[in-house]
């Protein structure tokens, strides 16, 4: 569903048609943020992963967003700092997973993933009383496991994983989505 909209993208931001021939002339330049549709896949990926869960007997509810105090009680001028993952999963009232989606390359980059992924998604983990924090990449791949040491088990492990943003598709793209999360949620395979 993306693939089309992408190739558009890609053509304006190039200064190319689709046809392929370079032009010389500028008119309007735009900048799309392709992040919003990451979040929006994932969204979608969290529903999917809610229904595989109820077909095997699992009720895992999906957190609605909202911001979740990180630090409290400032001293001075300071002030309370909050954190708002982009996806929270919750069984029996308890918080299992939070997801960070990340609009950037996978595990093909140098010096991957970025401490900025890993600082945030640890500590939004740690806000919501979660095991698990999981960085989400649109590019397809199985997930990587890390143990986490410190925060007292919470989160006990990081998981990054792609969805496949760039090769969406209506209703099956939602389903792909679903079926790598979960696979998130079924835990840390054995070494």
């Amino acid at each position: 569903m993306y693939q089309p909209a992408w190739s558009i993208a890609v053509a304006i931001l190039s200064n190319s048609s689709l046809l392929r021939s370079t032009g010389q002339h500028r008119g309007v330049e735009v900048a799309i943020e392709a992040w919003p549709l990451l979040e929006h896949l994932l969204e979608r990926g969290l529903r999917a992963a809610q229904q595989e869960a109820a077909a095997s007997g699992r009720t895992i509810s999906i957190v609605p967003k909202g911001l979740r105090a990180l630090l409290t009680n400032p001293s001075y001028s300071a002030s309370a700092r909050f954190v708002e993952p982009d996806g929270q999963l919750a069984e029996a009232g308890q918080t299992i997973a939070t997801f960070e989606a990340k609009y950037s390359p996978g595990p093909l980059a140098s010096r991957w993933p970025p401490r900025s992924h890993i600082f945030q998604a640890l500590s939004t983990a740690a806000a919501c009383d979660s095991p698990l924090a999981v960085l989400v990449y649109p590019r397809s791949f199985e997930p990587i496991w890390w143990d986490v040491a410190g925060f007292g088990g919470q989160p006990s492990h990081l998981a990054a994983i792609g969805v496949g943003l760039f090769s969406y598709r209506r209703g099956a793209g939602d389903i792909a989505a679903g079926q790598a999360l979960s696979k998130v949620l079924a835990g840390r395979p054995p070494p």
